[in-house]
C-alpha cells in the first residue's frame, strides 16, 4: 500500500497537516459533531440527553441543584487507572456487560472531559499516538494543558460511550492549583500501585476480585508511608465533591436507570462508604457535601504545537497495542487509500501531478539540487510500465513510479540526517494524498505589544470612534470579537497610518484586540463586558478636542461637530445610569456580598465576570437583587469604586480580578459596631483578665483609690485599737499593695470548616476575629490566629502588630472537616514555645461537634479501654446521648461515625492537655441545633477553665465575641 496509519503517524509527530481524512474520521466514528466539541464540553451530552448536559452546566457555573428525592435505581462503581495496557478492555468490557443507561466519569467537566473529547475525535488518538490538548479561557489564554493516551480512561470512555449513544457525565473535581507537600512522593507511589492494578485487570477473574485488589493496592500505599496523611485529607475531599455531585445525578434520573461509575483508584476506598453515608443521614450530608465549583466557560481546544516523540515512546512501552477508535479508523481509512490510489487518472492529470512532484524535489529545504527535466520523463515511462502490467495509470502506479526513478536523482543538503528515499516518499504521499509532513508557515506574528506613540493612538482612537458612531444606532461599543467591525476599522486611514510603523498585518482581528487592550492601558477605553470596550472620560475628552481641531481646519462644518457631540453622548462611559458615589450603606452591603461571594469558592481571587455571573444566577433564583449588580458595565464601576477606597485590590489586563484588603474587614467591623459602641465594648474586654493580683495588705497611702481598701482589714485594725466607727481615721485604714498582671498571650483559634460558609459565618467570624483582636491589642497584649478545618494551620504567631493579623484574616478560606482537636494543638504549641511569662489564653471559635482527627492522634485499638475509664471519669456524657462504648464499637464499621468518634475524642484530649499546661480555652458557639456539638463546646470550656458563650444570632457574632469578655 503506498500509504499506511504509520505514514499518517509520522506526520502528526512532524506536527503536519492531515486534514484531508477529516471525512474519513467522521465515517469512522458515526458522524460526530466535530465543529462543537472543540468549544464546550456538553457537546455530545447535548445531543444524547439534553437534561443531563443542562445539569453538568449548572455544575460549571457553580450552581446548587435543589436536593430531590432520589429514585429507585441500580448502579455499579468501577475503580480504574488513567492509563495502562488492559485498561480500554476493561472499559469496553465493563460497558457491554452492565449495559448502563448512563456513565458517571471520575473527571472535571472542563480541563477533563471537555479536553478529553477533543483528544478522542483527534487524528492523533486514530492513529494512537498522545496529544498535549491546551485548554484556552475565554480571553484566549492558557487554562490549562493536559496529555492525553490513546487507550485511556477518558478516551476509552467517550469513544465507546458515543458509539454506544450512552450519555457520559463529568462529575469530578477540577485539579488543585497548588500542590500540596507530599503530591509528588504520592503520586510516584501511585504509578507504582497503577501499572500493579492495570496486570491485575488481566489475570483477576472477577468484579468482586478486582475491586478487593482496588482496596488492597491503595491501602499499601497509606501504611507504607506515614508522611503523605495530608494527602489523605486532600482525597477524602475530592471523595466528598465526587459524592456530593453523584447524589446531585442519582436524584434527576428516571426509576430504574441503571449506572455505571468509573472513579479512579485513589478514590475507590473512600467513596463508596461515603455514597453510603450520604445515603443514610441528612445530617453527614449537611456536613460533608460540597457545592460544585464555578469554572471560567473556555472558548476553545487546541492541540499544543510542542514536540510528542517522547510522549510516544512511553504511550508504546505503557499502552494497548490498538484500541477500538483505531480499529475502526484503519478500516475507513483503508477504504480511502484503496479508492484513491487506484482510481484511474487521465494522461494530463498524471502528467500534472508528476510535474507537482518534481517541482517539490526542487523546493524542498533538506535537497540542494532536484529532479530535472530527464527525472520526469523517466517518472513518466516507468508509471505508465506499472499502468500496463496491473491495473491502469494510477497514484499507486506513480507513487512507486517516483520511488524507483527520483531518488538517485537528487542531491542532499549537507548535514541532512534524512536519505533520498524517504523524502521522496513524503513528497510523493504529499503530492498525491494531499497530506503534509511538515508545518505550515504560521500566518500571523505572535502578539506583541504594539510600538505605538501617544500621537498614533490618538490617530487610532479617531478611526475607532468614527467607524463606532456610524454604527451607534445598531451598537454602542467596541467589540474585539466582532469580525465585520475589525474589517471596518483596520481600513481606517487613521488606524492604517498609526500602525505601519507596527510590523502587523493591519487587517487581522487579533490585530483589533492589541489595539485596544494598548487604549485601555492608556486610560483611553474601559471594558463594559470582557470582549465589549467604550470611551472612558479621557477618551471622550480626547476625542471631542479632536473634532473641535477638525472644525477649527474646516475639515467638519459646526453642524457635523454638532451631530458628532450628539452621537458621543449616546456612547456609555463610566458615568453613565449610576451615581459616580455609592452610599456608604449600599457600599457595605456590597463588599459584605463580594466577601461571602469569594468564600464559597476555592480562591480568594476572583474575577468580574465570576461576580457578574453570581449575581445573575442569584436573580435567577428569585433572590432580589440590585439592577445595577446585573449590569456588567455598572458592576464594574462599583468595584473601581471599591479599589479607590482600598477595599480591594484588581489585578490582571482583560480579565479583572478581584481581593479584598484587610481594610476591608475594618470597614465592615465599623459599620456593624458603630465607634461609640466599639469603642466602649472594645475597652472593657479583657478588663478581668487584666485586673491586678491581691497581694499584701499596707497602710493607708494618699492616692489610694476607694476599691483598693480592705474593709475587713480596716475593721480589724479598728477593733484591735478599741475604736468606733466615729473614732476611725486614717492611720487606721487599710489598703491592698496590689501588683499588676502580666501582659496576655492569646490565641484566636477559628473553625474554617465547610459549614462555615453557610449563612455567612465565615464572614462574621472574621468580623468577630478583628473585633477581639483590637481589644486585646489596645492593652498590649500579644495575639496569634490558628483556623482548623481538616488539620490546624498557624496563620499569624504571637504578634503585637494589628495590620499582620488583619491581613492574615482576610485570607482565611472555609475547606472540609471541623478537626478541634488539632486546632487546639496548634494553639497551645504556639503559647507553649513562647518562654514568656505571660498568662496564656485559647478563644475557640466554632460552629459545631468536630468530626475530624489526624491518624497521628489516635490511639491504637488495645488503648480504647484505658481511654475509656478517662473519658467517662472526668467527663460524663449526658443521658440519651451516644456512649463512649457505642462509639468505640463503630470503629471498624461507618467511616464517618468513626471520624466524629474519633473528633470529639480528639478534641476533648486536647483540651485536657492544653488545661495541663496552665492555658485557659474560652469558647465561642455559633449552633443553635446541634445538641451533641454544644455539649462538646461547653465540655471544653469547663475543662480549659474559661468561658462559654453561644451567640444570639449570626450576625450578632462580632457584638457577642466583646461581649463575652465584659
Amino acid at each position: 500500500m503506498s500509504l499506511s496509519l504509520e505514514d499518517i503517524r509520522q506526520a502528526l509527530l512532524n506536527q503536519g497537516d492531515v486534514a484531508i481524512l477529516h471525512n474519513t474520521l467522521k465515517k469512522a466514528l458515526k458522524n460526530p459533531p466535530l465543529a462543537e466539541i472543540n468549544t464546550t464540553p456538553t457537546a455530545l451530552l447535548k445531543v444524547l440527553n439534553p437534561k443531563l448536559a443542562e445539569v453538568v452546566e449548572s455544575w460549571m457555573d457553580g450552581r446548587v441543584l435543589p436536593t430531590k428525592s432520589t429514585p429507585s435505581i441500580k448502579i455499579q462503581i468501577k475503580p480504574v487507572i488513567p492509563y495502562g495496557h488492559n485498561l480500554n478492555k476493561f472499559i469496553e468490557d465493563s460497558i457491554i456487560e452492565f449495559k448502563p443507561d448512563l456513565v458517571a466519569l471520575d473527571t472535571p467537566p472542563v480541563t477533563g472531559l471537555g479536553a478529553g473529547i477533543f483528544y478522542a475525535f483527534s487524528f492523533h488518538n486514530m492513529v494512537g499516538l498522545p496529544l498535549l490538548v491546551k485548554t484556552l479561557s475565554s480571553e484566549g489564554a492558557l487554562w490549562d494543558k493536559s496529555v492525553f493516551f490513546s487507550g485511556g480512561l477518558l478516551e476509552t470512555a467517550i469513544i465507546k460511550c458515543y458509539l454506544e449513544r450512552i450519555p457520559l457525565v463529568p462529575i469530578g473535581i477540577p485539579a488543585r492549583k497548588e500542590p500540596s507537600r507530599t503530591e509528588q512522593i504520592f503520586q510516584q507511589m501511585l504509578e507504582k500501585v497503577y501499572e500493579d492494578f492495570d496486570q491485575a485487570l488481566s489475570i483477576v477473574p472477577n468484579d468482586r476480585d478486582i475491586q478487593e485488589r482496588a482496596l488492597k493496592l491503595i491501602a499499601q500505599i497509606w501504611s507504607s508511608s506515614p508522611s503523605i496523611k495530608e494527602e489523605r485529607e486532600y482525597l477524602i475531599d475530592d471523595c466528598c465533591y465526587l459524592a456530593s455531585r453523584i447524589t446531585e445525578l442519582f436524584a434527576r434520573v428516571k426509576k430504574g436507570c441503571r449506572i455505571l461509575l468509573f472513579i479512579e483508584l485513589k478514590h475507590f476506598s473512600d467513596l463508596k462508604p461515603l455514597l453510603k453515608t450520604f445515603k443514610k443521614s441528612t445530617y453527614y450530608w449537611e456536613e460533608f457535601y460540597q457545592p460544585p465549583l464555578g469554572v471560567r466557560r473556555q472558548s476553545d481546544y487546541q492541540a499544543s504545537e510542542e514536540k510528542i516523540n517522547h510522549l510516544w515512546e512511553y504511550a508504546k512501552t505503557k499502552g494497548p497495542s490498538s484500541t477500538l477508535c483505531q480499529r475502526l479508523f484503519q478500516k475507513e481509512f483503508q477504504k480511502w487509500v484503496t479508492k484513491i490510489a487506484k482510481g484511474s487518472l487521465t494522461p494530463l492529470s498524471a502528467d500534472h501531478l508528476i510535474t507537482h512532484i518534481l517541482k517539490a524535489t526542487r523546493n524542498h529545504p533538506e535537497i540542494e539540487r532536484g529532479a530535472s527535466v530527464r527525472g520526469s520523463l523517466a517518472l513518466r515511462e516507468v508509471a505508465q510500465g506499472y499502468a500496463q502490467l496491473k491495473n491502469g495509470l494510477n497514484r499507486l502506479a506513480l507513487y512507486q513510479a517516483s520511488l524507483v526513478t527520483l531518488p538517485h536523482r537528487i542531491k542532499m543538503k549537507s548535514g541532512s540526517e534524512k536519505k533520498p528515499l524517504s523524502i521522496i516518499k513524503e513528497i510523493s504521499q504529499e503530492v498525491l494524498y494531499g497530506l503534509s509532513y511538515h508545518p505550515k508557515e504560521k500566518q500571523m506574528k505572535s502578539a506583541k505589544p504594539l510600538p505605538l506613540t501617544r500621537e498614533n493612538l490618538k490617530q487610532a482612537l479617531e478611526g475607532l470612534t468614527e467607524v463606532t458612531l456610524k454604527h451607534t444606532t445598531k451598537q454602542k461599543s467596541l467589540s474585539s470579537q466582532d469580525l465585520a467591525l475589525a474589517q471596518e476599522v483596520m481600513k481606517h486611514p487613521l488606524v492604517q497610518e498609526a500602525l505601519q510603523n507596527a510590523n502587523y498585518p493591519v487587517e487581522s482581528q487579533e490585530a483589533l484586540s492589541q489595539l485596544l487592550e494598548e487604549l485601555e492601558k492608556r486610560g483611553l477605553l474601559q471594558h463594559l463586558t470582557p470582549d465589549h470596550y467604550t470611551l472612558t472620560e479621557k477618551g471622550k475628552e480626547a476625542m471631542i478636542e479632536s473634532f473641535k481641531q477638525k472644525l477649527e481646519r474646516g475639515e467638519i462644518s459646526p453642524e457635523q461637530l454638532a451631530e458628532m457631540l450628539s452621537q458621543m453622548k449616546n456612547l456609555p462611559t463610566s458615568a453613565s445610569g449610576i451615581p459616580m458615589k455609592l452610599p456608604k450603606e449600599k457600599m457595605s452591603q456590597f463588599l459584605a456580598e463580594l466577601m461571602d461571594a469569594q468564600h464559597q469558592g476555592k480562591s480568594l481571587n476572583t474575577s468580574l465576570e465570576d461576580i457578574y455571573v453570581h449575581y445573575t444566577l442569584r436573580e435567577k433564583k428569585g433572590v432580589k437583587t440590585d439592577p445595577e449588580k446585573l449590569d456588567y458595565q455598572k458592576l464594574q464601576i462599583m468595584i473601581h469604586q471599591l479599589e479607590e477606597k482600598g477595599l480591594l485590590k484588581l489585578s490582571g489586563t482583560r480579565m479583572k480580578h478581584y481581593t479584598l484588603t484587610s481594610r476591608a474587614l475594618s470597614w465592615l467591623l465599623e459599620e456593624l459596631i458603630p465607634k461609640s459602641s466599639s469603642s466602649s465594648l472594645s475597652r472593657h474586654a479583657f478588663k478581668k483578665e487584666h485586673e491586678v493580683e491581691k497581694a499584701e495588705v499596707r497602710r493607708y497611702k494618699k492616692g489610694d483609690v476607694y476599691r483598693d481598701i480592705s474593709i475587713r482589714h480596716t475593721l480589724k485594725e479598728m477593733i484591735k485599737q478599741g475604736k468606733t466607727l466615729k473614732d476611725i481615721g486614717q492611720k487606721e485604714f487599710r489598703s491592698f499593695d496590689k501588683k499588676p498582671s502580666a501582659q496576655l498571650d492569646i490565641v484566636l483559634c477559628v473553625d474554617v470548616s465547610a459549614s462555615m460558609k453557610e449563612q455567612s459565618k465565615l464572614r462574621y467570624a472574621k468580623l468577630a476575629l478583628a473585633g477581639l483582636a483590637k481589644a486585646a491589642l489596645d492593652k498590649n497584649d500579644r495575639v496569634g490566629i490558628v483556623s482548623f478545618s481538616n488539620v490546624g494551620n498557624v496563620v499569624t504567631p504571637l504578634t503585637n502588630d494589628y495590620r499582620t493579623i488583619m491581613d492574615s484574616v482576610i485570607r482565611l478560606r472555609a475547606d472540609q472537616y471541623t478537626n478541634i482537636g488539632n486546632g487546639l494543638l496548634h494553639a497551645r504549641n504556639m503559647l507553649f514555645r513562647d518562654k514568656s511569662g505571660n498568662k496564656k489564653h485559647i478563644i475557640l471559635i466554632t460552629d459545631g461537634q468536630p468530626n475530624a482527627a489526624l491518624s497521628a492522634a489516635m490511639k491504637s485499638e488495645g488503648s480504647l479501654e484505658k481511654e475509656k475509664e478517662i473519658f467517662e471519669k472526668e467527663y460524663r456524657i449526658p443521658d440519651g446521648w451516644v456512649r463512649w462504648n457505642q462509639l468505640a464499637n463503630t470503629f471498624k464499621g461507618d467511616d464517618w461515625k468513626t471520624k466524629e468518634r474519633l473528633g470529639t475524642k480528639h478534641a476533648i484530649m486536647e483540651a485536657c492537655k492544653t488545661r495541663d499546661k496552665d492555658i485557659k480555652i474560652s469558647v465561642l458557639l455559633i449552633t443553635h441545633h446541634d445538641e451533641l456539638g454544644e455539649w462538646v463546646a461547653h465540655k471544653i470550656a469547663q475543662i480549659g477553665r474559661g468561658k462559654f458563650y453561644k451567640i444570639k444570632t449570626v450576625k450578632s457574632m462580632p457584638l457577642d465575641a466583646l461581649q463575652m469578655f465584659q
